[in-house]
């Protein structure tokens, strides 16, 4: 997740000018630890304690029906327009990256079968693997690679994956196997970023995007917006061992209360999101298996903080020292994951700055600074279980927290239907919940920087920036790590996001599932139509 022991580029081992490559077939932990994105840690810590997926060998046939949140009656099969669980799922069901997120947070080849980079970090060749055909019988080839990235970089595209590839100053292709990418600025964790679920390779100048025409394992058969993505087999497909059904039906289910009905009477297989409050029951049955993941996941409470009364740093300080975030871990999380500390970077991130003190719930000092901040208004703090199973009861909590300091918390369900597209980054004070990043570049590049379309809180800070961009190029581990201390110190101190806590990944599935791999998402790393069979 960042840079090796040393001052030299990807660690111990680089000498001169030469290029330092990763492939499928030497890609391990140890050749990770120097290479261009971790740090001497594994970052997600996979655990299956209330049961392990099916050991057997994998199984063909049968119909693998999953349900997961985020889907909306506006969605869209062009990977510009993802922003949720269920369109990474949609998205990695008909396509795949140069690059995936394999367990233990591991980057293991997709379509990109090996890279080099040179010890500036700022020119990159992928080699892309040979014989892979589309859907539509296209043989892919670095051009559609090349058409596909910039799908996300031009001036008028409303993808968030924009400001992950703001450092690309140019691509082109070394004949029909090899792209160069060329970066303005150094960026070491460039391959994780192509991981990136929105950055899935389609045919080059594909004129209907909303086909949904990729290399991946199932064939779009029948696309509902909102509804459902029914899927089959690719035949054709190029991985091994993967793609066991002969269909897969992604249903979009925000209702948790629907979801686990489907999944309890065997009509789902497999579903996301577990209600905490209907775990232990779940966790009785011999019907069903449950996994639980802990990685770089968490729940916010979003404020605009250039929007009144947020754009008071006062107000929004009051606001933070207004939750009690141990209860809010017992009640809410019930004991699934781990304190936040008003930054979105988790404790089992190589980069995690440590020594910031965990700010607690102090009445006096919320009141203090609420006084300060001079609003003598109620708060409105939108909701929904679109953002989570529990943020309803997170947001009733805290306004019986927060009423304790003084401070009037009016809370607004908000309908499921629209929630990411109507409300979240739209009202002035929101429920959000992120999954986990890979590294602490993309989380902070994708959420935090000042020009990044999933900026939820509206936060600037010019200084802030500037670190981000030095910090992807630094080669040396310790300023490296320094950099991204002083980033979520940043954060920590003036920022929108009122960070309570991380969250594990509970999912769970029929017992008749096997297959289930922990990954950095959800739903098997949002690959469990690629890997889960019907035993």
């Amino acid at each position: 997740m960042a840079m090796r022991q040393g001052a030299g580029l990807l660690g111990a081992g680089l000498g001169g000018g030469g290029l330092i490559g990763m492939s499928s077939a030497g890609l391990t932990r140890r050749t990770l630890l120097r290479g261009a994105a971790a740090a001497g840690a594994v970052g997600l810590i996979g655990l299956l304690p209330f049961g392990a997926s099916r050991a057997a060998e994998p199984v063909k046939g049968g119909q693998l029906n999953i349900a997961a949140t985020g889907g909306s009656a506006t969605d869209s099969l062009d990977p510009r327009a993802f922003t949720s669980i269920y369109h990474a799922n949609v998205g990695l069901l008909y396509g795949n990256c140069l690059t995936e997120i394999g367990q233990g947070n591991e980057l293991v080849p997709e379509l990109a079968e090996s890279w080099e980079v040179d010890p500036t970090a700022k020119r990159w060749v992928f080699n892309i693997r040979q014989g892979v055909t589309f859907h539509n019988g296209k043989t892919l080839t670095a051009e559609d690679v090349i058409w596909s990235l910039n799908l996300h970089r031009g001036t008028d595209t409303k993808s968030a994956g924009k400001a992950l590839l703001a450092d690309i100053a140019q691509m082109t292709a070394d004949g029909p196997g090899r792209v160069v990418i060329e970066l303005a600025n150094a960026n070491v964790d460039l391959a994780y970023i192509m991981s990136d679920y929105r950055f899935i390779i389609v045919p080059a100048e594909s004129a209907d995007l909303g086909a949904g025409i990729g290399t991946g394992p199932y064939k779009v058969e029948e696309f509902l917006p909102g509804e459902h993505l029914l899927g089959m087999r690719n035949e054709n497909y190029w991985k091994a061992g993967r793609a066991h059904a002969d269909a897969v039906d992604l249903l979009a289910i925000n209702d948790v209360t629907a979801r686990t009905a489907g999944l309890q009477t065997g009509e789902i297989h497999l579903i996301e999101r577990v209600d905490l409050k209907t775990l232990e029951l779940l966790k009785q049955s011999p019907d069903i298996q449950v996994f639980r993941t802990a990685g770089y996941a968490h729940r916010s409470f979003c404020m605009l903080s250039d929007t009144a009364p947020f754009d008071n740093l006062d107000v929004r300080m009051a606001l933070k020292y207004a939750v009690d975030r141990e209860e809010v871990l017992t009640k809410i999380l019930r004991g699934y994951g781990r304190l936040g500390n008003d930054h979105p970077i988790a404790s089992s991130d190589p980069m995690f700055a440590a020594d910031i003190p965990q700010r607690t719930y102090d009445p006096d000092k919320a009141k203090f600074h609420w006084k300060k901040g001079g609003y003598d208004g109620p708060i409105t703090l939108h909701t929904s279980e679109a953002a989570f199973a529990e943020a309803v009861d997170a947001a009733v909590l805290y306004k019986e927290q927060a009423a304790k300091c003084g401070i009037q918390i009016e809370v607004q369900r908000e309908p499921a239907d629209g929630y990411w597209s109507d409300v979240w980054r739209k009202k002035p004070f929101v429920v959000a919940s992120w999954g986990g990043r890979p590294t602490a570049n993309i989380m902070l590049t994708t959420a935090y920087k000042s020009d990044a379309a999933y900026n939820d809180t509206h936060w600037v800070r010019p200084a802030f920036d500037q670190l981000l961009v030095a910090a992807r190029g630094e080669l040396d581990l310790a300023k490296r790590k320094q950099m991204y201390h002083d980033m979520q110190l940043m954060i920590h101190e003036d920022g929108g996001a009122l960070i309570a806590m991380f969250y594990d990944y509970i999912d769970a599935a029929r017992a008749n599932v096997g297959g289930y791999e922990p990954g950095n998402f959800a739903l098997s790393g949002c690959r469990a139509a690629e890997r889960c069979w019907l035993a």
